[in-house]
């Protein structure tokens, strides 16, 4: 007599192997669809405008304002500069302003920069606008209209770029551009934006507002912003359109030393070369500004622009009034 083993059918189980990484799966899908909604609600709440843009940045643009339609040249801005401060307070004369402008020249720089504007957003010279305007004769601290035209004369003379240095706060500022304009300047540099902390479209519109403001005549246009607006990814569309208006733009440096100089130059490589960025220096110190420029020029940054120079010793004759030597 045969002996059968009896069988009992075992319930099929998945492995905990299976079920635990199943589980895993499904988790990491629904987080991906969760935070893939939050991104989409934040794109489309963004108001920043991604558009392309479609001129060439480099070639000739059209820039609507003043009255009507102006080129804006980059390339014939963009050449290398190398600005002394041109400190015009101890100038008395004509001839002042000529020997500070033949100091930078000997001293190997290919423009100088004027600030006409202080601390106090009042003028630096003796505006004839503002006198008209306020009906009150200029101050006699004050540097004479004659001796900004003189210097910018003779920085001609010497094949030198003259720039000068406004404030988006400053007094009368489309009167005075104008009244630079008519002396001769070359450019004009707009600061006061640099403690914008980012861009946006309201900022872009009233930097382009302020760049409208002070375009006189053939003169070009720069605007200065703080290096964390360059840093910053989510910025660049915003740095695109602003150098569609301006004919270049400045990277404020003023605080920095020789290490902060040659990280950021070497972070923003492809910055200074897409939009031939101009450092903005303080000269006050000529060591530190020396130190800056070699930074600088270590990493192919070749071009600056002190925004203030050492103390002027009193030789009565303002022949000091340059850059302070190698600044």
């Amino acid at each position: 007599m045969k002996h059968y083993k009896s069988y009992t059918a075992k319930k099929f189980k998945l492995p905990r192997r299976i079920i635990f990484f199943t589980v895993i799966a499904v988790l990491i899908f629904a987080a991906a669809v969760i935070t893939g909604n939050i991104l989409k609600r934040k794109v489309d709440n963004n108001d920043i405008d991604t558009a392309p843009v479609t001129e060439p940045v480099s070639d000739t643009l059209k820039q609507e304002g003043g009255d009507g339609e102006k080129s804006v040249d980059h390339d014939a801005s963009l050449a290398q500069v190398n600005a002394a401060y041109l400190d015009l307070s101890s100038a008395k004369d004509a001839e002042g302003a000529r020997q500070a402008v033949r100091k930078a020249y000997d001293d190997g720089y290919n423009a100088v920069l004027i600030n006409v504007y202080g601390e106090d957003m009042m003028l630096k010279y003796a505006s004839p606008a503002a006198q008209s305007a306020s009906g009150i004769t200029a101050s006699d601290t004050l540097v004479p209209y004659t001796v900004l035209q003189e210097a910018v004369g003779a920085a001609d003379s010497y094949g030198m770029k003259c720039v000068a240095a406004v404030n988006r706060d400053g007094k009368m500022l489309p009167e005075v551009s104008s009244e630079l304009a008519d002396a001769g300047f070359d450019e004009i540099l707009v600061r006061g934006f640099e403690g914008l902390e980012a861009l946006s479209a309201d900022s872009v519109s009233e930097i382009s507002k302020c760049i409208s403001d002070v375009r006189k005549g053939s003169v070009s246009v720069g605007v200065s912003l703080s290096a964390d607006i360059y840093l910053a990814a989510q910025n660049s569309p915003y740095i695109e359109k602003l150098y569609l208006r301006a004919e270049y733009l400045a990277i404020d440096m003023t605080d920095f030393g020789a290490e902060a100089a040659a990280e950021t130059s070497a972070k923003l490589q492809g910055s200074f070369a897409a939009y031939m960025l101009r450092p903005v220096l303080d000269g006050s110190n000529a060591e530190t500004a020396s130190a800056v420029k070699a930074a600088l020029s270590a990493n192919g940054v070749n071009s600056a622009a002190c925004i203030s120079a050492p103390p002027v010793s009193d030789g009565g004759d303002g022949s000091d009034g340059g850059d302070g030597g190698d600044s």
